[in-house]
């Protein structure tokens, strides 16, 4: 297994970086463990999954739910964030974990308030910030907790 690391961040999991990737990039790649996805952290010795900070604690007056349709939530992301998101779910487990419940039929409502759900969201935009998708996380969680036009406060 190889990857591409930036920043002391995997960017990249590549069986065969020479045939998947332009040689400039290719050229890039290190041999890393197996068990290495994209977005583990790597000290010069070490490599570790990416840790997701606690959401901070809201109080319970600060409370609003926020409902939104599962569509309407995908479409708070980016096209280039959706698709990315995309690309991540392959190798990142956690993140696949998160859009397989999004993706379940039977989901008919998201409350972007749920502690769950801002740590999915959470999740996803350190992921896309890791890919260098996102410049601004923090910035990008608010955006998309606050869920646009298309919320309903319950």
């Amino acid at each position: 297994m190889y990857g591409r690391i930036k920043n002391g961040v995997v960017v990249d999991v590549s069986t065969d970086p020479n045939t998947q990737f332009h040689p400039i990039l290719a050229a890039e790649f290190v041999e890393i463990p197996d068990k290495v996805k994209a977005g583990w952290t790597f000290d010069g010795t070490e490599y570790a999954p990416p840790v997701v900070p606690d959401p901070e604690p809201i109080e319970p007056e600060q409370v609003k739910r926020a409902i939104i349709s599962p569509v309407d939530f995908k479409f708070l992301f980016t096209l280039t964030e959706r698709v990315k998101i995309k690309e991540l779910r392959a190798t990142d487990l956690a993140l696949d974990d998160f859009y397989s419940m999004l993706d379940d039929p039977r989901l008919t409502v998201i409350d972007l308030s749920n502690s769950r759900m801002i740590e999915g969201v959470n999740y996803a935009v350190n992921a896309l910030a890791v890919a260098e998708v996102v410049a601004d996380p923090e910035q990008r969680i608010s955006e998309i907790l606050g869920g646009g036009d298309a919320v309903t406060n319950a």
